[in-house]
């Protein structure tokens, strides 16, 4: 009787090892694929971000042309565009290098 009980109760632990590693298996594929959905959707947003972006800077880059050509801004207000221009090429060069350390660190990682 005492092997019995000890049996039993083996048992009962090992069902109970089985279902906890089954809810994790489970777990894991869930959190894969809310991460993996999450990423898609953050995907999506900035390529439309990026669309906006692109299409309100043409617009608005002809728009500043026309206007300099007309002589439309003052010399102070040509040095602010030139220098927010200057930050907003820099902040770009920066974003296009963490890029590229980005894809160059996958990359290696693979």
């Amino acid at each position: 009787m005492n092997s019995e009980g000890a049996s039993e109760m083996k048992n009962e632990k090992d069902v109970r090892c089985e279902d906890i590693n089954n809810q994790l298996v489970k777990l894991k594929s869930t959190i894969r694929t809310t991460f993996v959905g999450l990423m898609a959707l953050q995907l999506v947003i900035f390529v439309l971000l990026m669309n906006v972006v692109r299409d309100t800077s043409k617009r608005d880059y002809s728009n500043w042309k026309t206007d300099y050509r007309l002589g439309y801004y003052s010399a102070n207000e040509q040095k602010m565009i030139a220098n927010l221009e200057d930050k907003m090429l820099l902040e770009l060069s920066k974003i296009q290098n963490q890029i590229t350390e980005l894809k160059s660190s996958d990359l290696i990682s693979r």
